[in-house]
């Protein structure tokens, strides 16, 4: 028992301490990814200048900084479906993908259970414009 306690405090000391340096261990990015596990999903369909169309993905963090992303579009009726890969990492209260295709990536807020997609100004208008609600991703229970 006390060997057990002697562990975890020499683990919670060390995150502490590497958090309170100002940089990131490897240790401190392992728990971090591991808050965010999980499988978050995004739906959205509606018309634009009288053309349907449905947008559905499906986001998987594996906790250890690994991700995968399946992205099922649709206009018209015509389909197009697409899994990607990479990495990710967690920076305060944002979620930083990049891509295994390199120079690809994108960045979320973390929001309680949801991961809130960054857009610039300029995409913020486009999407108003074309009548896209701001994409949401909520973690599945």
């Amino acid at each position: 028992m006390r060997r057990r306690l002697a562990v975890f405090l020499s683990l919670a000391a060390l995150v502490t301490s590497a958090s309170a340096c100002g940089h990131d261990s490897t240790i401190a990015k392992a728990f971090r990814n591991r808050g965010v596990k999980g499988r978050y999903v995004y739906a959205g369909s509606g018309r634009t200048v009288t053309i349907p169309w449905r947008f559905n993905a499906a986001l998987a963090l594996d906790g250890r900084g690994k991700y995968a992303l399946d992205v099922d579009v649709a206009v018209r009726g015509e389909g197009d479906r697409n899994t990607s890969y990479g990495t990710y990492a967690v920076d305060n209260d944002r979620l930083r993908l990049s891509s295994d295709r390199g120079g690809e990536t994108h960045e979320l807020v973390i929001r309680g259970d949801s991961l809130v997609a960054e857009t610039d100004v300029g995409g913020s208008v486009i999407l108003r414009l074309v009548g896209v609600p701001k994409p949401v991703f909520v973690r599945e229970r």
